[in-house]
């Protein structure tokens, strides 16, 4: 703010004069309503600091319970999809030949759904099979060898006569011989053959593409004519919707509670409930959500359910679906049957324990029989007597019932 010195004799100065003072009036007082609306501040702000100070001194009986998350109701959701899906691919290299299919044909396990081309592989199995039932050389070398034979047995008797020598009888071995591993060479070249018309065979078949199960065609990707590469093979995909699967995420808390092959309740909106089996909980936990995946197999035998159909669970196991029987192993471990001993009285110690009762027992119902009427008082009974009664500590007793 400033303030402009006039003379006395000036009127225009004496009236700026009284203008400044004016506006330093209204400033001062702009500056007092200011602290005031401060004070007025300050005092709201310790007012609400007080109530709150207040309300945390309250003891905690009046406090509102904590309210825990209910798995139970608490519904998560997920999206059928088929339980396998392959991308049939073909095992060779090729130009299709043949598609036997469509989109949305029903295929079975094993049934031929396209075919490559197979003539180059046609002509080498007719090759194959031609050279496989090929027997003239074997027939040659069979009659070869009874030639042999018969020449062999005639030197032998004229040997016996003497009118043929050692040498030419050796000869005549020899051819015999030759002849005999000329018909297995032929034999073994026929074996040969046979596996070359197998092998003919195989790689024929190769070239018809069949449907690994059973499902339905829903995508073709290859037409008649194109070539089928190493680098993009597939050809058609098949789906199984027999067998679906939903993939729940559920909290962690609430997977923990969850064992394989249990049922859990899977709700649909426009279709009646059904039931599905836990087949796989993760180990991992999504650190953005806190959740598990748990995988779910639905049963769609009758095929009422659709695929990509959005779906509810609430986690809740079926009753009759917990935890899995113990084994006959485990059973026969944890359960003790009648008569048997138990770990314990099988042990040195246990059977040291048993045999004092057995000792005790028998001494209790010696001296209950000479306390009878009747029976001679314990004076008068001979310790020899009674020493050779009493078991020995290095016998062992029976077991107890």
């Amino acid at each position: 703010m400033h303030y402009h010195s006039t003379h006395p004799s000036d009127p225009q100065g004496s009236d700026r004069q009284q203008h400044a003072h004016v506006q330093a009036a209204s400033v001062l007082c702009q500056t007092r309503s200011g602290k005031a609306n401060r004070s007025r501040w300050l005092l709201t702000l310790a007012a609400c600091i007080s109530l709150g100070m207040t309300a945390n001194a309250q003891p905690p009986s009046n406090q509102l319970p904590r309210i825990e998350p209910d798995y139970q109701s608490n519904e998560y959701e997920s999206f059928t999809e088929p339980l396998r899906q392959i991308e049939l691919a073909a095992p060779e290299v090729g130009v299709m030949a043949d598609i036997l299919v469509q989109e949305g044909t029903l295929v079975k396990a094993g049934q031929v759904v396209a075919r490559l081309d197979d003539q180059v592989y046609q002509n080498a199995m007719l090759v194959a099979k031609a050279a496989s039932e090929a027997q003239g050389s074997l027939e040659a070398a069979k009659r070869q060898l009874e030639n042999a034979q018969y020449e062999l047995e005639g030197y032998r008797n004229l040997r016996k006569q003497h009118n043929a020598t050692d040498r030419e009888v050796q000869r005549a071995e020899t051819s015999f011989g030759i002849a005999q591993a000329n018909v297995q060479v032929i034999e073994d070249e026929a074996r040969v053959r046979a596996h070359e018309l197998q092998r003919a065979e195989a790689q024929l078949d190769r070239r018809k593409i069949r449907s690994p199960i059973n499902g339905v065609v829903v995508e073709i990707r290859k037409d008649l004519g194109e070539f089928v590469s190493p680098s993009d093979p597939v050809i058609m995909t098949i789906v199984d919707l027999t067998q679906l699967r939903a993939i729940f995420s559920f909290p962690m808390a609430k997977a923990k509670q969850l064992r394989s092959g249990q049922s859990i309740e899977i709700s649909f909106s426009k279709r009646p409930a059904s039931i599905g089996v836990v087949e796989f909980i993760s180990p991992m936990t999504k650190p953005q959500t806190a959740t598990c995946d748990v995988k779910v197999r639905i049963d769609n035998t009758k095929g009422t359910l659709a695929c990509g159909e959005l779906c509810r669970s609430t986690g809740k196991v079926v009753r009759g679906t917990g935890a899995p029987k113990p084994t006959t192993a485990q059973q026969n471990s944890g359960v003790q049957r009648a008569g048997d001993q138990s770990p314990l009285d099988q042990s040195p110690l246990g059977q040291r324990s048993s045999q004092q009762r057995s000792s005790q027992q028998r001494s209790s119902q010696q001296r209950s029989s000479q306390q009878r009427p009747g029976t001679a008082s314990p004076a008068s009974v001979d310790p020899a007597s009674v020493d050779a009664n009493r078991p020995s500590d290095n016998v062992a007793a029976s077991p107890t019932p």
